[in-house]
């Protein structure tokens, strides 16, 4: 069993407790030392760990000015029956050893509490409702001497009409320790005419040891059970009888819901920190006692909060679908879903976006685009090599006419070459195709440099909400805890109807604030798969940050010293402001664009006076002749020569070479004005480029000072939200006790709500402003090498060191 579950199964006594306060000490005036006997109901695996608990808390308050003894001997412990428990308090208060007793469990607290003179004071931390069980109860006291407990909320009403809410049922099977309800026999008295005011039938089951024989008598018509405390059983065996209820698809409820919705039932109520509260309050009450306050006339109220809480694994198995309303009023366990195997973390989202946004995709696109567009430019200076083969055909008279030399079909092929000796306008277009791919570098930077810090954005914006969401559902808890202590104030007399209203509109108040901040964080969600293009409702696990982490906060320790100091931080500004200008993709687009400007003003610059020259070769053959005239000849040439002339006739082969050179020498004025455009062009851009990276310089300069700020605020936020919280829960121990008024309770809730948000955005907004930091930087740290990281630190300190001057 791990440490938290043990944490919790301290917490878990709260629905089987109610009942705490001081106690009349009989002890001889003058004396410091007290010894202490304790009385538990039965064998339990914690009972150590709770009488540790009380022991603490004592000693701790007590210190040095009364010496609390726990002798080992002055332990009593029961069988889970009203006799055995009888016998052990009665023992106790015989023993002239024992100077006070403290019952730990319900049914010792019973017993104890309806002593009608106990001889020495008691103790009962664990009473569940005065007037039900008919303990001692007047104007918020017990008014018995040597008699304290505590007065907590019956709360089972609101409670059995809220799980009814989770899944409805009509016939609720109560199962509890037979010993438990032996010694309470009010509670079924009464939790039959409560549930026949909401139509519901009560079936009671009680178990000794056997769970089998337990099951075996639920009836078959009833649809939902209710465990009372069944601490009587092992581990095992309760496991068995939790897994036997889901096989029977028996949707189950506990008293003690920090214990057993863990390990399987489906919901529950659960106090926080309810048994601390308890063993706390215990201490002030014989601190009391020993200072010789009246037991009789200590109040017996106490307040803690109290949240719903829902097992969703035990939900799936039985296919119950709480409602939005009662989701975000709960506590959810095991809400993670086995199937949802996708677990991102902060780097994680940056790389995957890197590797699957769309927008980047794009932007790489148009990079490799332009890179082709060189290749394209370069293939003009290349051997341009073509063939040709054409087929002819002329009239047969034409082939046969005097002079004629062509056969009335002739095909022939040929091969051309062209080759480009010098070309200035190719030489510039390459240049500036090399140019409009650095370009396009620079904007596919900008587009990654962006998706980054939206992708960084979108993920803290995810865990604020979370956080926001906790934090709603904790203020959800509070008021209802707080509602349920005005109920009950308003029971003993003490508070009026109107605070109850009060306490109900500032509840529906809260969970529409949760229910809004649960579709933030939906919102949330599906802006982050958009960014990593996932089907923009698949699940994920985001993984928290640990917000005390220095590392995590400012990426790495050495940029502390920077941040505390406002001379290195104002060092730490030059530093950043020098290399985001270095850097930023947006100069180097600008600078890029200027150079292109400048080829090309300088190659229309030249065309006045460099000609463009090129060679052309040439090779062609008569193939085939067919028809007339195939045979060739001269055309009847020879009778009008004299006998003996030879006629030449070319054969089927031809050749020729060829070299051009030119140069326009007027062009309408369109060079001389296209020179000027380029000239303003040029100058428009470096105006561009020096703006920039003045909004640059701004950009990293301005974010650094909003992630000083906050940073700072860090701290103090913090400090601030442990305040609140500390004055949150004096006033609501004070509101218990009716010493503070509804008003000064809501006020400090608000603002213990109020500064526990501040806190997280506090953080939260640190690392964004940091996102902007090193989005205006163009740099992200989590995404470079250690070497990067280092080189870059060091860089700093040298900047730092020597000049460091804005």
């Amino acid at each position: 069993m791990t440490g938290r579950q043990v944490q919790r199964l301290f917490v878990s006594l709260i629905t089987l407790v109610l009942t705490l306060a001081p106690a009349v000490h009989s002890q001889d005036a003058g004396s410091s030392d007290i010894t202490i006997g304790f009385v538990i109901d039965g064998e339990w695996f914690l009972n150590d760990s709770v009488r540790t608990l009380f022991e603490t808390e004592i000693r701790d308050l007590l210190g040095t000015e009364f010496d609390a003894r726990f002798p080992e001997s002055k332990r009593r412990t029961g069988s889970w029956d009203s006799s055995s428990i009888r016998s052990a308090v009665a023992s106790q208060l015989a023993d002239p050893d024992v100077d006070l007793v403290i019952t730990l469990g319900v049914i010792a607290s019973q017993v104890a509490a309806l002593i009608e003179s106990p001889p020495k004071p008691i103790v009962a931390p664990f009473v569940i409702d005065p007037v039900m069980q008919s303990v001692p109860y007047a104007d918020g006291r017990s008014g018995r001497s040597n008699l304290v407990y505590v007065a907590s909320p019956w709360r089972l009403p609101e409670e059995i009409k809220r799980l009814a809410e989770i899944v409805p049922f009509s016939h609720l099977c109560l199962i509890g320790n037979e010993a438990f309800l032996q010694a309470i026999p009010g509670l079924e008295t009464r939790m039959r005419a409560e549930l026949a005011e909401q139509s519901v039938q009560l079936s009671v089951v009680p178990v000794a040891a056997n769970y089998r024989e337990a099951l075996s008598q639920i009836p078959d018509d009833v649809d939902a059970v209710y465990l009372a405390p069944l601490l009587q059983l092992s581990d095992d065996d309760f496991a068995n009888l939790i897994d036997s209820l889901i096989a029977q698809q028996l949707p189950s409820f506990s008293v003690l819901a920090d214990i057993d919705v863990p390990r399987g039932v489906l919901a529950g109520y659960a106090a926080k920190g309810y048994l601390q509260l308890i063993a706390r309050r215990t201490a002030i009450v014989i601190q009391r006692i020993l200072l010789g306050d009246d037991a009789a006339q200590i109040p017996v109220a106490i307040a803690f909060d109290e949240e719903l809480l829902i097992n969703m694994e035990t939900a799936r198995s039985l296919g119950v679908f709480p409602s939005w309303a009662i989701l975000t009023d709960a506590e959810l366990i095991n809400q993670q879903r086995t199937e949802i195997s996708r677990v991102v973390s902060y780097t994680d989202v940056l790389r995957e976006a890197l590797s699957t946004n769309l927008d980047l995709k794009v932007a790489r696109a148009n990079r490799d685009a332009r890179s082709r567009s060189v290749d394209e430019v370069r293939s003009s200076l290349w051997p341009q090599l073509s063939v040709s083969a054409q087929s002819v055909w002329i009239d047969e008279d034409r082939a046969t006419a005097f002079g004629s030399t062509q056969a009335e079909q002739t095909t022939l092929g040929s091969v051309n070459l062209n080759q480009v000796i010098f070309a200035e306008p190719i030489y510039a277009s390459l240049d500036i195709a090399r140019l409009q791919r650095a370009i396009a570098v620079a904007d596919e930077r900008t587009v990654e440099l962006d998706l980054i810090a939206e992708a960084a954005s979108a993920y803290l914006g995810l865990l604020r909400a979370r956080t926001v969401e906790r934090i709603a559902r904790g203020n959800v808890a509070r008021t209802r805890a707080n509602l349920d202590l005005a109920r009950v104030r308003e029971a003993l007399g003490t508070a009026r109807a109107a605070e109850v209203l009060r306490w109900e509109s500032e509840l529906a108040t809260d969970r529409r604030e949760a229910i809004e901040a649960n579709a933030v964080r939906n919102v949330a969600e599906i802006a982050l798969n958009r960014i990593l293009n996932r089907p923009v409702e698949q699940s994920f696990l985001p993984i928290e940050f640990d917000l005390s982490d220095p590392e995590l906060l400012i990426g790495n320790e050495r940029f502390l010293p920077y941040l505390d100091n406002p001379d290195r931080f104002r060092r730490l500004r030059a530093f950043l402001d020098n290399e985001a200008r270095q850097r930023a993709p947006e100069l180097v687009a600008l600078t890029s664009a200027i150079q292109v400007q400048e080829r090309q003003r300088s190659s229309v610059g030249r065309s006045f006076w460099l000609p463009q020259v090129g060679l052309n070769v040439e090779f062609s053959r008569v193939i085939d002749r067919s028809g007339a005239n195939s045979a060739g000849g001269s055309g009847g040439l020879e009778g009008l020569l004299p006998p003996g002339t030879e006629i030449s006739t070319p054969d089927d082969n031809n050749w020729q070479i060829g070299l051009q050179a030119t140069l326009p020498l007027f062009n309408g004025g369109e060079r001389l004005a296209s020179r000027a455009r380029l000239r303003h062009e040029a100058t428009r851009l470096e105006l561009t480029h020096q703006a920039t990276s003045e909004r640059v310089a701004e950009r990293v300069r301005s974010a650094m000072h909003l992630a000083g700020a906050s940073y700072a605020g860090i701290r103090q936020s913090q400090l601030a939200a442990q305040a609140a919280d500390d004055s949150y829960a004096l006033v609501a121990d004070a509101y218990s006790r009716g010493a503070a008024t509804i008003v000064d309770l809501i006020d400090a809730q608000n603002a213990a709500r109020i500064a526990d948000e501040a806190a997280a955005n506090a953080v939260y907004d640190f690392l964004l402003d940091m996102v902007s930091v090193q989005r205006a930087l163009g740099w992200f740290y989590r995404l470079e090498s250690p070497e990067s990281q280092d080189r870059l630190l060091d860089r700093l300190d040298a900047f730092a060191d020597t000049e460091g001057s804005d």
